[in-house]
């Protein structure tokens, strides 16, 4: 992976008890921390203002308007977090789900870890982890102050809002940063506490999967159908198939069947 175009200031970070390394440009804040792991530690916050190479699930790329969206990566202790570290990316979503809602945003849940409005994507967790699982590197995509006419040109495939687009106003990139790195710190505070048992409630009070019929991508080859009934108690998703039964996974693609 190439450099980054300039060293990174290197500053505190009040929100996750660590130090946040900024970047001018990244090809991606996962990759950059992952590979520098031995130079960093947990609540160690890695973000640019231009990602050039992101990437969600299954290696699919992620758009991020240079300057106008988060970019950013959370280094936490696997060792601690490893009794919930399958639900780590949906509490994280839960917490940025806060954010929205406090900024007027009435954002949904998709199992497992997207944050969509209107069935229009807003934000995206990746979490992975390195060092023998002794870290996991926690990315958070979030789309600000990106043009709707930017997201339609880019990505036309696949639906996709910002918080600008869906108040009219325009955000302090710094300001989101801040505020979405607490509530995002807080929910992995409540998730290590209680487990995802503690969160499923309010999960479900957002989920944007409710009453669908489902198509879930076991890998390249199996697929299931069913009904979904909800994300349980650990953070699994849910089918209810066409003889009533019930099965939960824990991983998955999901498509949405009309």
């Amino acid at each position: 992976m190439p450099a980054p175009s300039a060293p990174p200031t290197i500053v505190p970070s009040p929100a996750t008890g660590g130090r946040l390394w900024r970047f001018d440009s990244l090809p991606s804040t996962n990759q950059w921390a992952r590979e520098n792991n031995a130079s960093l530690q947990p609540g160690d916050v890695i973000a640019t203002q231009h990602q050039t190479a992101g990437r969600g699930r299954f290696d699919r790329p992620w758009f991020a308007a240079p300057g106008a969206s988060l970019a950013l990566s959370l280094v936490l202790d696997g060792v601690a977090l490893a009794g919930v570290a399958p639900n780590l990316a949906q509490a994280a979503a839960l917490g940025v789900r806060r954010t929205l809602a406090r900024a007027g945003i009435a954002a949904l849940l998709q199992w497992p870890n997207d944050i969509l409005v209107e069935n229009r994507k807003i934000a995206g967790l990746l979490a992975e982890s390195t060092d023998a699982g002794r870290r996991i590197v926690l990315g958070l995509g979030l789309n600000v102050n990106v043009p709707a006419a930017t997201l339609k040109s880019v990505i036309p495939e696949r639906p996709a809002t910002s918080m600008a687009v869906e108040t009219g106003l325009a955000f302090d990139l710094e300001a989101v940063q801040a505020e979405v790195l607490e509530s995002v710190v807080r929910a992995l505070r409540e998730l290590q506490a209680g487990g995802f048992a503690a969160l499923a409630p309010e999960w479900a009070a957002h989920d944007a999967l409710s009453g669908r019929s489902l198509r879930l991508a076991l890998n390249e080859t199996q697929t299931v159908e069913g009904r979904y009934a909800g994300v349980d108690e650990l953070g699994r998703l849910c089918l209810t198939d066409k003889q009533g039964k019930n099965t939960a996974f824990w991983a998955g693609e999901v498509q949405r069947l009309l």
